[in-house]
């Protein structure tokens, strides 16, 4: 294991973006954000932050009852900003897949539920499709 920290490893970081001050006056900017300083908690941290507020704002979109449902879910975080499913409509989508593929509807079913809770079994990386 290496004792390099996430901050050490992402180092310094450019980004050109506008900011607007109080006036309406936007600037321009050009500035490096040096990670190298942060430990491994406050590099997490920072990434929740940034996908807890990508994930709310699709998600304001739906039903408090579709929201609900999406507690203890887990959520690609890539795909955080996109919009939410509910719950429902993710088996509902992956059942559709499975009963066009041949699958019989209780087999189906079964296996849509559990694809949806369960979404890192979907998910392969490039070393797995290389073994």
């Amino acid at each position: 294991m290496s004792d390099t920290t996430l901050g050490q490893r992402i180092g310094i970081i450019g980004h050109i973006f506008s900011v607007k001050n109080t006036a309406g006056v936007s600037v321009q900017l050009d500035i490096k954000f040096d990670y190298s300083t942060m430990d491994d908690r406050s590099i997490k941290n920072l990434i929740l932050r940034s996908t807890t507020i990508d994930f709310q704002r699709p998600t304001r979109g739906l039903s408090e009852n579709e929201i609900q449902e999406l507690n203890g879910s887990t959520v690609i975080a890539q795909n955080a900003g996109h919009k939410q499913k509910s719950r429902s409509e993710q088996i509902q989508g992956f059942m559709t897949a499975f009963v066009a593929a041949g699958i019989d509807n209780d087999t189906a079913l079964e296996l849509a539920t559990a694809a949806v809770d369960n979404p890192q079994l979907l998910t392969t990386t490039k070393e797995e499709n290389n073994e």
